[in-house]
């Protein structure tokens, strides 16, 4: 398929192929072409499955998603100074888990940078801690896409 943008205020004519039905390929070259931000966001879980399950999701609303498998490599994009609009985290990682997470960004780097935290333990009082200790949002795996994607609107508007 090809995208094409005539010239308008700045006089620029775009042209590029996007592939076939690819609608984050296409997603991402209008938002390029028109100069609009894209939203970034930090997942961090250890299962592969939710991973991928939540990284399709985000592309295919035009987020950039940044995957990270374990607590670790979540702290180590933190530590570098990336910047992301959002964070979806699960509560139970190696190394460091969500709570690690949520302290590093809300205590040490002062960051009010939204944050999901995920669980397959859906217990009142874990959802109650999370939210009391600074979680915006909390879902109980398995993730539902419409429940996410509310939630990310809500956060991200």
């Amino acid at each position: 398929m090809k995208l094409k943008i005539l010239p308008g205020k700045s006089n620029r004519k775009y042209t590029t192929t996007v592939p076939e039905g690819d609608s984050r390929a296409l997603i991402y070259y209008i938002r390029r072409i028109l100069n609009v931000k894209i939203m970034r966001v930090l997942v961090c879980d250890d299962d592969e499955v939710v991973l991928k399950v939540v990284e399709v999701i985000l592309r295919e609303q035009g987020y950039e998603a940044v995957l990270t498998r374990d607590g670790q490599e979540a702290m180590s994009a933190l530590d570098r100074g990336e910047h992301f609009d959002l964070i979806i985290t699960d509560i139970h990682m190696p190394y460091f888990n969500g709570d690690d997470i949520l302290k590093r960004v809300r205590e040490e780097q002062g960051q009010p940078t939204p944050i999901i935290m995920l669980s397959s333990d859906g217990e009142e009082e874990v959802i109650a801690l999370a939210l009391k200790q600074g979680v915006n949002e909390f879902l109980v795996k398995p993730v539902n896409t419409r429940d996410l994607l509310k939630k990310i609107r809500t956060l991200l508007g």
